[in-house]
């Protein structure tokens, strides 16, 4: 006989008049964690009220044995013209499906919408916790069967029960259109890339991607937690509804118990080609991952105007600056520059490289952290990274116009850059400068130039355009 429980929505769908701004929505937001035991295990439930009625929840279940039977998820929906719409994962390029409720539903997220609510869901995820991070995921693809009711439908979310595995289902509930398909033409291309399911997956305690074969610990089918976030950096800055608002707000906040006592994200999990050329152990600090996460949490301030987030700014700033401090090789110019190692730990290890991404993003960031705090210290700091590039110039450029990775702990420079990546970090800092200074730097607009020309060549047009007028500089 199955175990049920029933989500009640009575609590979930609280009924409130209408939203003009849709950032309101995250104003004020009360969030609640209960636990449940059950015959099998345990329960946990965690809730997020926004003040205008919409709820975010989790459930997570821990099992304690193995069952034949699955554990069932009831989900009571209201109304009757209800459609099913999520991407079609057989595609050969991302296409939206829409489809009416019938029998069953595709083990898929997607958008559920009926004429009295809008609920995005996502498809139950079970997994076993390994370490340092890290889980592994045991595909669970069970379809979702559909029932219709007096009040409209109910879901039956099917978990296979094994001992020692977690199972976690999760939604985003409104009165309103989440989203609105008809008019918001954004919002179709920019959750083409939120994969929440396959690549990456939204846990109780942040965001994880598959692990590269060079970590330990590492299989076929594990994941482990990424210190920034991939889905809320698109959310944030490209998208702009009910349903992004709303996650990003949950996204960010789930960040802030990741952050340690000294100020960083940890990378639990050991890089294995860290530990062979520098000496560097699990539990270490990346300055990309890091600075990603802190400058979202910097534009999540901008947006919801929530202290904590820019206090963890802040609180992470201080850490990057005492690093540089630390943990830099010097350059010289008209002005005394720093070229700051990509990454830290708390044990003794040989100097690392400095990556021009790396080293772009900690700078954009604390130009950022500058203009919206006026607290000089962080400007000065920039300076430094900014004088570190501009000083050692066209040693970054390779033969060919491409852009040389990284400055090499003997002095010298190689490896290979990413496609656009720091054509896009370049882009922004010249924007910051920008709106710093009334003008762009020539040092990095020479190395725009010359890897726009490279991308050109080579057929990849991913990049960002500037906000500011740019002619790439010729021979």
């Amino acid at each position: 006989m199955r175990i049920k429980i029933v989500i009640n929505f009575c609590l979930l769908l609280l009924v409130c008049g209408h939203v003009g701004a849709v950032h309101a929505a995250a104003a004020n937001p009360v969030s609640e964690e209960k636990w449940q035991a059950i015959d099998n295990g345990l329960i946990k439930t965690k809730t997020v009220r926004f003040a205008n009625g919409d709820t975010y929840w989790m459930k997570r279940i821990e099992f304690l044995s193995d069952q034949a039977s699955p554990y069932s998820l009831f989900i009571p929906l209201s109304g009757y013209e209800a459609t099913f719409r999520y991407v079609d994962p057989l595609a050969a390029e991302p296409a939206w499906l829409s489809i009416p409720l019938s029998t069953t539903l595709p083990a898929r997220s997607g958008f559920l919408q009926t004429e009295q609510m809008s609920m995005l869901m996502n498809a139950s995820n079970l997994f076993q916790t390994v370490h340092s991070g890290t889980v592994e995921e045991q595909p669970n693809y069970l379809p979702i069967y559909v029932y219709p009711t007096a009040e409209g439908y109910t879901l039956e979310v099917q978990i296979p029960q094994q001992a020692n595995f977690v199972a976690e289902v999760w939604g985003l509930t409104s009165n309103q259109p989440l989203i609105d398909w008809e008019y918001d033409s954004a919002a179709e291309v920019i959750w083409h890339k939120i994969d929440l399911q396959y690549e990456t997956k939204w846990s109780w305690d942040g965001f994880y991607v598959k692990t590269p074969a060079t970590y330990t610990p590492y299989s076929a089918q594990s994941f482990w937690r990424l210190p920034t976030n991939y889905a809320a950096y698109w959310l944030l800055t490209e998208e702009n509804s009910r349903a992004s608002d709303e996650l990003v707000w949950v996204m960010l906040d789930t960040a802030l118990a990741n952050q340690n006592e000294a100020g960083y994200w940890e990378t639990l999990p050991q890089s294995n080609w860290l530990w062979q050329d520098y000496g560097i152990g699990p539990n270490f600090f990346d300055t990309r991952f890091n600075t990603d996460i802190a400058s979202l949490l910097l534009k999540g301030y901008e947006k919801y105007h929530r202290a904590e987030f820019l206090q963890a700014a802040k609180m992470y700033a201080a850490f990057l600056m005492q690093h540089m401090n630390e943990n830099h090789y010097l350059t010289y110019g008209t002005q005394e520059g720093w070229l700051v190692q990509d990454y830290g730990w708390t044990q003794p290890h040989l100097p690392t490289h400095v990556s021009l991404n790396h080293q772009l993003q900690e700078m954009n960031f604390l130009y950022q952290l500058y203009l919206v705090t006026e607290q000089p210290v962080y400007r000065d700091y920039a300076d430094k990274l900014l004088y570190g590039i501009k000083n050692t110039g066209q040693r970054w450029l390779k033969p060919d116009g491409n852009l040389h990775y990284a400055y090499l702990n003997d002095g010298t420079f190689g490896l290979q850059d990413y496609p656009y990546l720091t054509y896009n970090d370049l882009v922004e800092a010249q924007n910051l400068l920008s709106r710093l200074y009334g003008m762009t730097d020539p040092d990095l607009l020479e190395l725009m130039s010359s890897k726009k020309r490279w991308m050109d060549e080579n057929g990849i047009y991913d990049y960002r355009s500037p906000e500011f007028s740019f002619e790439p500089l010729t021979d």
